[in-house]
């Protein structure tokens, strides 16, 4: 199976000035997520299905989320969402009920895999937090499916990009995560692949493959405190799901920068 993950999109609802339209980080989100589109059609047009991790929308509006649902639409294959701290969950989900390839479940079988969405947002803060609802959730499914090979997203990170830099905008109960990913019940656990921190990261936790893509916009670095921009072209992540349990990665960039980011 293959899977393509789209992250940190932060869309604008359309400009009424198409020669000012809003910027972010001196990046029109918009256009920079066409080029994005564009490099998929290219190097990935073979796949089963999308994942977004959040931070679709930068304004909350319900034209951002069309934006998103019609672009991401041509691609004509399911996509599959969760939410960030920058969205609004509710007039996603109304505007993402109108197009039949946004798909509302979180858990998704693709064979002998079990793809798991979990939210993580916490409604009006930056931080991330798994209710228990959540983290029951994850045990009850896992378990359901123990037979299957699992992915588990969500938008905000459970690791820290930098050990030396502090991060107040990380998952807050990472602990307790981790804690259900470590029990029996997660042995059939394979990868963790999150948004939110508009950089690349891979590294390994005992069995677990653990991921971080690039937004299809700005970029930051991963050893500042605070946000610094990083000058690296926004991407995808690209992953094949092996019939064995190995994921197989890559994130794909642009090869060139759509827009010169603020300094």
């Amino acid at each position: 199976m293959k899977i393509l993950q789209i992250t940190d999109t932060h869309l604008f609802s359309p400009s009424d000035d198409e020669d000012d339209p809003p910027m972010l980080f001196g990046f029109n989100t918009f256009e920079s997520l066409k080029h994005v589109i564009e490099l998929v059609n290219k190097h990935d047009s073979a796949f089963d299905l999308v994942v977004l991790t959040g931070d679709l929308s930068e304004d909350e509006s319900a034209g951002s989320y069309r934006r998103l649902a019609e672009l991401l639409s041509t691609l004509a294959k399911p996509v599959y969402y969760l939410f960030g701290n920058h969205d609004n969950a509710n007039m996603a989900r109304q505007v993402f009920s109108e197009y039949p390839l946004f798909k509302h479940e979180r858990e998704v079988i693709l064979e002998n895999w079990l793809i798991v969405l979990l939210n993580s947002k916490i409604e009006g803060k930056q931080e991330g937090n798994l209710a228990q609802g959540e983290l029951d959730r994850l045990k009850s499914v896992l378990e359901k499916h123990s037979e299957k090979h699992a992915l588990v997203c969500l938008h905000h990170n459970p690791v820290n990009m930098d050990p030396e830099r502090f991060d107040k905008y990380i998952l807050q109960n990472a602990k307790e995560f981790f804690s259900v990913l470590d029990s029996n019940v997660s042995k059939n656990v394979r990868g963790v692949m999150w948004g939110h921190v508009h950089q690349q990261y891979y590294s390994q936790r005992r069995d677990v493959t653990l991921m971080a893509t690039p937004s299809t916009c700005a970029q930051f670095t991963p050893n500042e405190t605070g946000i610094k921009l990083d000058y690296k072209p926004p991407g995808y992540r690209s992953l094949k799901l092996h019939k064995n349990g190995f994921i197989e990665t890559e994130v794909r960039r642009l090869v060139f920068m759509p827009y010169e980011p603020s300094k």
